[in-house]
């Protein structure tokens, strides 16, 4: 893939949550991830996200690490059972009927 030229591009605002790179396994604000904090860096970030191999297990491992939340958005729950197998718990699939509640009651 090519990098993404400023005018292919939708206009992108500074995010709110870290969660962890799946192609790095740690947070958007560690110190040796390249800084997501710059706005013009989330068009390639996200590049890398579909086009890097995924740190699947080391990802679950951070996740874990500090009790964290899984959701899954997308159509199925493959994810979400992977997540489960790797010992995680909090754990919601957008798919579920009672995908709304499940937050809330995470919340």
């Amino acid at each position: 893939c090519s990098k993404i030229e400023q005018n292919d591009i939708m206009s992108f605002q500074q995010h709110q949550i870290n969660c962890p790179q799946s192609n790095t396994s740690i947070p958007s604000n560690h110190p040796n991830q390249i800084k997501i904090s710059n706005i013009a860096n989330i068009p390639n970030k996200l590049i890398e996200q579909l086009t890097l191999p995924v740190q699947w297990t080391k990802t679950m491992e951070y996740i874990k690490s500090f009790d964290g939340v899984v959701i899954e958005c997308g159509p199925g729950k493959v994810l979400s059972g992977l997540a489960k197998t790797n010992g995680l718990d909090n754990i919601l699939s957008m798919s579920s009927e009672t995908f709304e509640d499940d937050l809330k009651g995470l919340l």
